[in-house]
């Protein structure tokens, strides 16, 4: 691995620390080089700075470098000084922290060294940065008036404007709703850390049903693409498809979708997907919840330790499939929500308060 300090002809330089592995998904690593070919287009190099390597291949094939700090993911504490010497030897002047281990002293430790932001979506508490993200349909100002009461807040970039997706996301994505549905996206996340897509797959099997063709997206970090190949070989209407590079075109050519509560449901508002969705993490409870309340997808709720979720996400995408005008509808709510433009607008305020 190539492993760089920022080119010292190079006057603006953001470093990205964040992780993704099996145990937390890919949501973090996704959003954060989504805001980084914003970055680039703005002529503003990026850095990623990670735990280990598990996701140097990733990031190198989309063109950044990763400094690897040997550290824990869990245990952000314990690399603090590591990571400090680095931003300011390199006399990097900002940073973007996305992770959930983010401690208190982390944040004013890194302050003291450049710029901080961070990209929130659990209100976890009052974070001591210059800026702080928060996407999320349920992002709201006043959540953050209460949480910062009594002391300084910072500037807040809220709201779905600023979801950061994928660059093929930032098109004319106008949809046509099929009155009747033959393909279904299945996205169980980038880990899918419950085996979803395994048990889906086997009742689905079980059903025996061809009303449609299922397409399950398999993430770079799930253990599970075997075991799914073996389980659907011979099954017509169950494709599997590994690390895919082209989302927004197998997005856009099916009629409905079933997907975890994670940022996959902003890209289905960008292809106007009408969708099924549920919950694996705690995280995920307030936008699944959203979602379904702005009648943007419909949501069976939190599937942890229950038995009959397959047969829940069955009949909720058969009641879906039926349901032309409720789709139709639901398209137009999803496209009116997203543009695909939130990764630049964070690059664009960055580009400002550099």
């Amino acid at each position: 691995m190539k492993e760089i300090a920022p080119d010292k002809k190079t006057k603006k330089t953001v470093i990205f620390r964040t992780d993704g592995n099996s145990k937390i998904g890919m949501g973090h690593i996704y959003r954060c080089l989504s805001i980084a070919d914003g970055l680039s287009k703005k002529g503003i190099m990026s850095l990623f700075m990670l735990s280990n390597y598990e996701m140097m291949d990733l990031i190198i094939r989309r063109g950044f470098s990763v400094i690897n700090l040997n550290s824990d993911s869990d245990d952000m504490e314990s690399e603090v000084y590591i990571a400090k010497s680095y931003v300011r030897d390199s006399n990097i002047p900002f940073l973007i922290i996305d992770s959930y281990s983010v401690t208190e002293n982390y944040l004013a430790e890194m302050r003291q060294v450049c710029k901080v932001a961070y990209i929130d979506d659990v209100l976890a508490f009052p974070y001591k940065v210059d800026y702080l993200i928060n996407y999320n349909l349920y992002a709201d100002i006043t959540d953050y008036e209460r949480l910062y009461e009594g002391t300084d807040m910072p500037r807040l970039l809220l709201g779905s404007n600023y979801a950061p997706l994928r660059e093929e996301f930032d098109d004319d994505l106008s949809r046509t709703v099929n009155e009747k549905v033959k393909d279904v996206l299945v996205s169980t996340g980038g880990a899918d850390t419950l085996g979803v897509a395994v048990r889906f797959a086997e009742y689905l099997k079980s059903q025996n049903d061809k009303e449609y063709t299922y397409h399950f997206v398999v993430g770079g970090a799930s253990p599970y693409y075997d075991e799914l190949k073996k389980i659907t070989d011979g099954t017509e209407n169950i494709v599997i498809h590994k690390d895919v590079t082209e989302m927004r075109e197998l997005m856009m050519s099916c009629d409905m979708a079933l997907s975890a509560s994670g940022s996959t449901l902003y890209e289905l508002c960008a292809c106007g997907v009408p969708a099924v969705t549920y919950v694996v993490a705690d995280n995920q409870l307030r936008g699944a919840e959203i979602f379904n309340e702005k009648g943007l997808m419909i949501s069976i709720g939190d599937i942890r330790g229950r038995d009959d979720i397959c047969e829940k996400m069955y009949t909720a995408l058969k009641d879906l499939g039926g349901d032309y005008p409720g789709r139709k509808e639901m398209t137009e709510k999803m496209q009116s929500l997203i543009d695909g433009r939130g990764a630049m607008r964070i690059a664009e305020f960055i580009e400002k308060v550099f």
